[in-house]
């Protein structure tokens, strides 16, 4: 069996550099559906949605293998699989300050 590596022109690992142009910016939807984002339509499709900037907030997880089959499985049984598969990862939301 010979391995064939799609991201580069000659089908071999050595030479392979990537599907897309870096740097990219990408978006993962809550169904799990992956969409191409500049930078500057960032802001105005949040702003379109009426989300305040100050609500947003960075999470960095680490995806493995059990991340990788809690995504499998709630990609079969809901539509909103990234938070149903992922929801314990994050950290608790930042407080609203009453001052």
């Amino acid at each position: 069996m010979k391995l064939f590596e799609p991201r580069s022109p000659d089908g071999t690992r050595e030479f392979a550099e990537g599907f897309v142009r870096r740097p990219s910016l990408f978006v993962v939807w809550d169904d799990l559906q992956v969409t191409h984002l500049a930078k500057t339509s960032s802001i105005s499709f949040l702003q379109k949605l009426n989300v305040p900037l100050d609500d947003l907030e960075e999470h960095v997880v680490s995806i493995g293998e059990t991340e990788g089959l809690n995504l499998l499985g709630a990609s079969l049984t809901s539509k909103a699989a990234l938070t149903d598969g992922l929801f314990y990862l994050l950290k608790k939301p930042k407080e609203e300050s009453t001052a």
